[in-house]
């Protein structure tokens, strides 16, 4: 990072690659996930750099859920599969260097994963007494004075939150698919990006 620049200079959601956006409303908007684990695999992020979904401001809530709504269900449609909504909450995005360390900046997003495969199970035994909520407003409710979170919903809506234990691993979620499905190798979208994978899941997702 050059000097007179800011963290959001370096953040890849400020200024999403449009090729990869699917869906988009005044607050949020959908794209195809680098690296996808599972066919579909999205992120859904927020227009304002805020530092993660239960940052956001009180009003952008109800915007939230409905737009998550109204992805899962195309993405369902489309793959034929249920679909998983996530957050490894407050968590840094992207890396930049300013002077003699390396920052991260952040940027409210979830990862979406269109599959069949059993997730809460993970989640239940790497997070410290997770919570269960009935919706995103009670959750951020629950969970938002933590300083890390693991937000998981499953796809019939039960929703579980729970502090980030020191131990848990970065990019936790995408790890956890990875491995339910049996492909731990695509746990890291930076070594297995994948983009003419993400190219063709996009054009499907927008025919």
């Amino acid at each position: 990072m050059q000097d007179g620049e800011s963290p959001t200079d370096e953040c890849f959601l400020c200024e999403p690659n449009e090729q990869w956006v699917w869906a988009e409303t005044d607050g949020f908007f959908a794209m195809v996930a680098l690296g996808p684990i599972v066919e579909g695999m999205s992120i859904v992020a927020s227009r304002a750099h805020a530092k993660s979904m239960f940052d956001l401001p009180d009003e952008l809530s109800d915007g939230l859920t409905a737009f998550t709504r109204s992805t899962q269900a195309h993405l369902e449609e489309t793959f034929d599969s249920p679909v998983h909504v996530t957050e490894h909450g407050r968590v840094g995005l992207c890396e930049f260097s300013s002077g003699r360390h390396d920052q991260h900046c952040f940027h409210a997003h979830r990862l979406l994963f269109p599959t069949s495969a059993s997730l809460s199970g993970a989640l239940q035994d790497s997070v410290i007494q997770p919570l269960r909520a009935t919706s995103f407003a009670e959750a951020r409710q629950m969970g938002g004075h933590l300083v890390e979170y693991l937000y998981y919903e499953a796809p019939d809506g039960s929703i579980l939150v729970g502090s980030n234990a020191e131990s848990t691993p970065r990019q936790f979620f995408r790890g956890v698919v990875a491995g339910a499905v049996g492909r731990p190798e695509l746990r890291s979208w930076r070594a297995n990006p994948q983009h003419d994978f993400v190219n063709a899941t996009r054009e499907r997702l927008r025919a």
